[in-house]
């Protein structure tokens, strides 16, 4: 739980943590990770496996994560975001360090909320050598669920998962994808 203006994270584990939304990062401001590991982290319901939110981090609304470097690796979600949930609102900026290995059914790697009744989009802006890869979506977008907008100039998003035609990236139809 990190509540509050910055938290600089340069090295060392969130390891093996569990929670209902945010498994091993629950952020509200802005947390820059330059480096280190958040790995083996759980978000699901008490007596329900099949939900849960950001099972490695989940970035609440108005807040930013940058990651620089580091890995967000084998997280587990019960519903969505196994490795991250970027809440409405909130913005998540991946300019390097890779997000790999996580499992939801929405999301394996990265879930992207907005909802529908007009709240504003969760951000994700993809850059330099960031890689989103060998995560599994059990439903869909084994590496991206977007419902939000991803912003990309940069990096892959490759080499992911998913029960559905879409293993990579799955897209609704309020989501949005801006190349530039």
């Amino acid at each position: 739980w990190h509540q509050g203006k910055n938290f600089f994270m340069e090295d060392g584990y969130i390891y093996k943590n569990f929670a209902q939304n945010g498994g091993g990062v629950w952020s509200q401001g802005t947390f820059t990770m330059s480096g280190g590991y958040i790995v083996a982290n759980e978000a699901i319901f008490p007596y329900d496996r099949e939900d849960g939110y950001g099972g490695g981090v989940w970035v609440n609304d108005k807040s930013i994560f940058q990651m620089k470097d580091g890995a967000i690796q084998g997280n587990f979600a019960g519903m969505s975001g196994g490795g991250v949930w970027v809440n409405d609102t909130a913005e998540f900026v991946m300019q390097g360090g890779e997000i790999s290995g996580n499992i939801a059914q929405l999301g394996g790697g990265v879930y992207l909320q907005r909802h529908e009744d007009g709240g504003g989009p969760g951000i994700f802006r993809l850059s330099g050598d960031a890689s989103i890869h060998g995560n599994k979506g059990t439903v869909a977008g084994g590496g991206m669920y977007v419902k939000g907008i991803l912003e990309v100039t940069g990096g892959e998003v490759d080499r992911n998962v998913s029960d559905s035609e879409y293993p990579n990236l799955a897209i609704e139809p309020i989501g949005e994808v801006r190349e530039g």
